[in-house]
């Protein structure tokens, strides 16, 4: 699913149509129906141990997933991050202990009441972001398909009027 924002609505689908003709690809309806509407609230996350075995606690200005921006407040464990997600209707709990987060995922109509919920526990303000999780994924196995889906993504994401790209291949 592509998400784009344009100032002209004849020129954007055609541009992708052609990409995804030139990459084996068809623009032949929606696929919205694959896709569920959540929220991704990112929370720091406390790590127990780096590489050397040292206790630390580097999730209090830690870089987002995307590298984007620091974290701060009060990290908090994976089960307290859970408890706390659950009790206010979050829906599923993703934590990466490499980079220091947890992603506490909801439903649109949850986020305000669980985004309030984690930010008094941490102490600090949380963003969130509206995301589309698939429903299933289907499963690229040969380097083939794998070289010629990430070649297609990039000749998407290349396109200027595109925001998000949204899929369910599992590489």
């Amino acid at each position: 699913m592509v998400e784009t924002l344009t100032d002209n609505r004849n020129r954007t689908p055609a541009e992708l149509r052609h990409i995804f003709d030139k990459n084996g690809g068809n623009m032949s309806g929606s696929v919205s129906w694959i896709f569920t509407r959540k929220v991704r609230i990112e929370v720091p996350l406390l790590t127990m141990e780096d590489d050397d075995g040292d206790s630390k606690n580097d999730a209090n200005t830690s870089e987002t997933k995307d590298g984007q921006a620091e974290m701060e407040g009060k990290a908090l464990s994976e089960d307290e991050i859970m408890e706390i997600s659950l009790s206010l209707g979050a829906e599923d709990i993703e934590a990466h202990e490499d980079i220091g987060i947890a992603e506490v995922f909801c439903a649109p109509s949850d986020v305000k009441e669980v985004q309030n919920g984690l930010e008094e526990a941490v102490g600090a303000s949380l963003g969130f972001q509206f995301v589309a999780v698939p429903n299933s994924k289907i499963l690229l196995t040969s380097e083939d398909e794998i070289e010629q889906f990430t070649r297609f993504l990039e000749a998407v994401d290349d396109q200027d009027d595109v925001q998000t790209i949204h899929h369910n291949a599992e590489l």
